[in-house]
């Protein structure tokens, strides 16, 4: 082999053409490397960039969708807070307003009605706290 006439590496030996050409391919071929790596890299920071910006976008209205649910919430219980104390207020007047008395002194001379006597009051069981409807008559004690 002869010596190349291509100089000396940065070590100070001297080098054959092959050698050298090799080593320029070798250079080139991490250079290429470096710069794909480069890229992908680049694209791969700017997406995730992205999808960081877009996942506080999100985050932040997502937030703000809680605030206003939270606002209205407040709003909508000072209202209901309010219809009750009104509700209360009107109820007591209406029964403050009541005479029962006079309404006593109607029901039994104007309408002939009075008081039950025991054996008139029949008591049912209702499996609920509601109402007991009456379906058929009511069966006298006697007859049944």
């Amino acid at each position: 082999m002869k010596a190349a006439k291509s100089g000396r590496n940065s070590f100070g030996y001297l080098l054959d053409e092959r050698t050298a050409a090799r080593s320029r391919a070798g250079r080139r071929t991490r250079k290429r490397a470096r710069s794909t790596l480069n890229a992908v890299y680049v694209i791969f920071l700017a997406v995730m960039c992205i999808a960081t910006v877009y996942m506080c976008v999100y985050f932040l209205q997502l937030k703000e969708n809680v605030t206003s649910l939270k606002r209205q919430n407040a709003r909508l219980q000072t209202e209901l807070t309010e219809m009750r104390r009104d509700n209360e207020a009107r109820y007591q007047n209406i029964t403050n307003n009541v005479d029962w008395d006079y309404i006593r002194d109607v029901a039994i001379n104007k309408l002939n009605m009075k008081y039950a006597d025991k054996d008139q009051i029949i008591c049912y069981n209702s499996a609920s706290d509601g109402y007991v409807y009456q379906y058929t008559d009511v069966p006298d004690k006697d007859n049944g």
